[in-house]
């Protein structure tokens, strides 16, 4: 008898799938039978095959028929003499005595040009984000959420050193006292449009490593500002750079984490941008009252440097065209030189959608074109545009009311930043760490297939 011991689990034919197993997944069987399914997600699921088949009669023959071990469903040897065996199962297993069942994509595919397709080495490509160790994704999002830490905290974190600049510059106008911590956030409106098209390009680790230092630079800047037009310019060129943890970290999550898993990857990444206007201006309005203004931008340089360097050791590339071209390039160099260049070499994401043209006319009109025709978009737009102002509201105005109405020392007066942290990190938490069961509560009842290594169970 032969057993199919070898493999870790098998993954049926299109032909043997269940009608209940190809209405949740949305399966549509390939044109080849030769090829494996190709599912919406990168790493295929565990699947068993839930048909109950009527067991057969013991026999002490020696005839060979295979044995599927492990898997749900099957309880028992398949004896393809059995009258009561579907033909097309009969004729599936007698194939695979013939031929090795695979459980993967090949990772290199002809397309019909003669073009040699390159994609993950199977489900459990290490190079694929989605199989990295929890060390190695972990590591990543802290950093990510470190970069978009950082960038809020710059944002908010001269509002009570504000007067202190005004009196230096002999800025009597609120607005323009006002305009010197906002205008920092106006930057993240621009920033976004250029640096989310370059990372889909270029790739989300070197994309968010150099707007970093992009930011750093012009943060260093701000501290040798010597009139109120040099600290405006720098402040905003600082918040084009501080933009892309906002813009790109998202992705990176995505990349490295699937859906069901990224609640409690969302509820550390969350929590950096909130607690940063929290946490800026009580340590920006103690320095403010120990030291000199300036400071206030060199402690955030300081940080951010010392988180830079981590990022170069600890922040690999996670976007999946990028990758897969890397391992394209070095499949190009090990080709014969004389047929390397008579036959083309690409990834499964390149098509005329990955041209740059392409890539950045997309970024500039679907943000517009989703506000326009998408409600549910708007109606986020709008309230996030009032939660956003009226946060920034509290940060420029709390020192003037509590050190001028109260008479409380810049320090003491910072402390009530900390009542917002409250509320934004409590709110926070709860939701996010909600989403991992929501998603697979909602998951469950709509009866959606969810690609992970846990099998399919029968009803």
């Amino acid at each position: 008898m032969t057993v199919l011991t070898h493999l870790p689990f098998i993954v049926p034919r299109p032909s043997l799938r269940s009608e209940r197993l190809q209405a949740a997944c949305s399966y549509t069987p390939p044109s080849r039978p030769s090829s494996p399914p190709v599912f919406a997600h990168d790493h295929p699921p565990r699947l068993s095959m839930t048909d109950k088949m009527p067991a057969p009669p013991e026999s002490h023959s020696s005839s060979a028929s295979p044995t599927i071990h492990d898997e749900p469903g099957v309880t028992g040897p398949l004896d393809v003499s059995n009258e009561n065996v579907p033909e097309n199962l009969k004729e599936e297993t007698n194939k695979g005595k013939a031929a090795q069942v695979t459980t993967a994509p090949e990772p290199r595919e002809k397309a019909e040009d003669g073009a040699l397709i390159v994609n993950w080495d199977g489900p459990d490509d290490p190079q694929n984000p989605k199989n990295w160790s929890k060390k190695k994704k972990w590591a990543a999002t802290l950093i990510v959420s470190a970069f978009t830490f950082i960038s809020p905290v710059s944002s908010s974190m001269m509002a009570p050193a504000s007067e202190q600049i005004a009196g230096q510059f002999g800025i009597t106008n609120s607005t323009v006292i006002a305009l010197l911590t906002s205008v920092f956030v106006a930057a993240y409106a621009f920033g976004p449009l250029i640096l989310g098209p370059l990372s889909e390009l270029y790739g989300r680790s070197r994309v968010l490593q150099l707007a970093n230092m992009w930011y750093l630079a012009w943060n260093l800047g701000c501290g040798f500002a010597q009139n109120e037009g040099q600290l405006i310019a720098f402040r905003f060129l600082a918040g084009l750079g501080g933009s892309a943890p906002l813009s790109i970290g998202g992705g990176v999550l995505g990349d490295l984490w699937r859906p069901e898993e990224r609640g409690q990857a969302i509820a550390i990444y969350s929590l950096a941008p909130l607690l940063g206007p929290v946490i800026g201006p009580t340590c920006g309005a103690w320095i403010a009252q120990k030291s000199t203004w300036r400071w206030v931008f060199w402690a955030t340089t300081i940080v951010d440097a010392f988180i830079q360097v981590l990022g170069v050791f600890f922040l690999k590339e996670t976007f999946p065209p990028v990758l897969l071209e890397r391992k394209a390039a070095r499949i190009r160099k090990t080709m014969d030189p004389e047929k390397a260049g008579a036959r083309e070499v690409r990834t499964v994401f390149d098509g005329a959608d990955r041209h740059w043209k392409n890539i950045v006319a997309k970024a500039l009109v679907r943000p517009f074109a989703l506000f326009i025709h998408e409600p549910i978009v708007q109606l986020l737009g709008i309230y996030m545009a009032f939660v956003y102002g009226t946060l920034y509201l509290f940060l420029t105005t709390i020192p003037g009311i509590f050190e001028g109405v109260y008479r409380e020392k810049v320090g003491i007066a910072g402390l009530h930043y900390l009542a917002l942290g409250v509320g934004l990190t409590g709110a926070s938490q709860v939701n996010a760490r909600m989403l991992d069961k929501i998603y697979k509560y909602f998951s469950a009842k709509n009866d959606v297939c969810t690609f992970t290594n846990t099998p399919l169970q029968p009803p």
